[in-house]
């Protein structure tokens, strides 16, 4: 039996661990992979302090309390009104595009593997119920579905990783440039967003400060670490620049196609069925992830009875509008990813500093600060430069 400390650090790397992964290597290609790996661990730093200060701030709460209690509470009713806008429409974007993965997945895998003929939209319905009755049951079912899928994830890693070792070369791994920062940190930001899950596992963990911080770090470690082995596989193998590089794929919009690369330059039968296995445990893990948060923070946001009506409206409420914007033709990653990032620094970065901030200055004998000065700097001059660069991008 897992401890709970232990399930909550996977519950974080599996939150942070999605889709943004396999887009990587694609958005950071024209930095090359020493670079990207120096951006990527800065950035990982200054999401792990916009954590701390996402639990600083839930700790001055009753256990339960999410995102909008803790903005409506430091801002009032703006606060609130920020937090519902900004989160509903990062968590629903994000819930639509995991979605329309996993539906695809599942219509191409009964499709072309085992000569099923179920139509998309069905595919989309069948896992919406399937995450809706997960997520009725709360954390405790969501947790032992999610050891599976990490174990799932791991271990399809490790395949990749034996597979891709062959064809690992130093030489590609030189670094290029420091061109394409405008796409990377915004790709960054949304990669390390796990903050969502905090409030749930504080819930989880029966406010233990001390293995809650310990879950911060270790869980927001893994996904660094594997990025990184990812980078590496990805740039060891290949090309940059070319008609079938990295930086052509950004403009294609598709994920998949880096998957055919990956098969076509290795020769490797196998690479393709290992890959696909590794994008539905990382998409899965996430979707249940943010799925999760999202619906706890509309049980705090309409303060909803726990009666089983309630709990199943609100359920509801979680998937029904990510089902009609897929089923509205809503396909492209990067589409998300790509505009996601200034969402994920307002809601993750600037909305827990700002409330930390307020928190402090109402009680100045608050000893309990996670974060110094220094961190606070180094989170808002992040958040400001990342909603710059998408300012100017669009």
């Amino acid at each position: 039996m897992l401890k709970p400390l232990h399930s909550a650090i996977l519950l974080i790397a599996g939150t942070s661990v999605g889709a943004g992964m396999l887009a990587l290597p694609i958005g950071m290609s024209q930095l090359g992979f020493i670079p990207s790996v120096l951006l990527m661990t800065w950035v990982w730093y200054i999401m792990y302090l916009s954590a701390l200060l996402m639990l600083e701030v839930n700790l001055r709460f009753e256990p339960g309390t999410n995102i909008i209690s803790m903005a409506g509470i430091s801002f009032g009713i703006m606060g609130k009104l920020f937090a519902w806008t900004i989160y509903l429409l990062l968590l629903y974007v994000l819930n639509s595009a995991y979605l329309s993965a996993l539906s695809d997945m599942m219509h191409r895998f009964l499709s072309n593997v085992i000569s099923v003929k179920l139509g998309f939209p069905y595919a989309v319905i069948f896992i919406s119920l399937v995450f809706l009755i997960l997520i009725f049951y709360g954390a405790t079912k969501v947790d032992k579905i999610n050891r599976i899928l990490m174990a799932g994830l791991a271990l399809s890693f490790m395949a990749l990783i034996y597979i891709f070792s062959p064809a690992l070369g130093v030489t590609k791994l030189y670094p290029y440039s420091w061109l394409g920062i405008n796409k990377a940190l915004p790709l960054l930001a949304t990669s390390f967003g796990f903050h969502i899950i905090i409030p749930s596992l504080r819930s989880y963990l029966d406010s233990d400060e001390v293995n809650l911080k310990r879950a911060i770090l270790v869980g927001s470690l893994i996904p660094l670490v594997m990025y990184i082995c990812w980078q590496m596989m990805v740039f060891a193998t290949v090309p940059v620049y070319g008609p079938r590089g990295l930086i052509a794929l950004w403009g294609t919009g598709k994920v998949s196609y880096l998957v055919s690369l990956l098969a076509d330059t290795l020769g490797n039968p196998l690479l393709t069925v290992v890959i696909n296995l590794f994008s539905f445990f990382i998409i899965t893990t996430s979707f249940l992830g943010v799925s999760l948060s999202l619906f706890d923070f509309l049980v705090d946001g309409f303060k909803v009875k726990k009666t089983k009506l309630m709990r199943t409206y609100v359920a509801l409420l979680t998937f029904l509008p990510p089902v009609i914007v897929v089923l509205a033709d809503f396909k492209s990653f990067f589409l998300v990813l790509s505009f996601a990032g200034a969402l994920v620094v307002l809601l993750l970065c600037l909305l827990p500093l700002s409330m930390a901030i307020v928190g402090r200055f109402r009680d100045r004998n608050y000893k309990n600060k996670l974060v110094g000065s220094i961190g606070i700097f180094l989170v808002s001059f992040f958040a400001l430069s990342v909603i710059l660069l998408e300012t100017c991008t669009v």
